[in-house]
């Protein structure tokens, strides 16, 4: 699994999810001096990708980020990524992806640049637990989203 974005916007606010294993992440690199960066650079992840699917036959490319508060902003950066791995590969496997829920429209984008298959990160069943356990996502995205 490759992660291009390490970095998940609802820590900057103190709206992460309870459970997210970036915190102990976060907290583990600031004691080593490292700070998560906010900014994704695909040239790396399109030259970690070449250099993965020179060596092996990948049946299934698995990319996660951390979330942001914007949507949109979210699905542009996998967009980004998914169309520049696309083109730079000899050969194009299946495509996961792993985020919080999107617009419509911006899954249509993705399909139609080439992403497979997509799982959503659905943290909490239970309504009344969802503000509780994932602030964050309650607050701008909402459990019926």
């Amino acid at each position: 699994m490759i992660f291009p974005l390490r970095y998940c916007e609802y820590f900057t606010y103190g709206e992460e999810c309870k459970f997210c294993n970036y915190a102990a992440t976060y907290d583990d690199a600031r004691t080593i001096g490292i700070s998560p960066s906010a900014t994704i650079n695909a040239d790396e992840e399109v030259e970690a990708y070449k250099i993965i699917s020179s060596n092996t036959r990948l049946v299934e490319g698995k990319f996660q980020i951390g979330a942001l508060r914007s949507s949109e902003q979210e699905a542009k950066i996998w967009l980004s990524l998914i169309e520049r791995i696309a083109s730079a590969a000899p050969y194009t496997p299946n495509m996961t992806i792993s985020t919080q829920p999107l617009e419509r429209k911006d899954l249509q984008r993705l399909k139609d640049g080439g992403l497979s298959c997509l799982h959503f990160n659905i943290e909490v069943w239970d309504p009344e637990m969802f503000a509780e356990v994932c602030p964050g996502k309650a607050k701008h995205r909402g459990y019926e989203r």
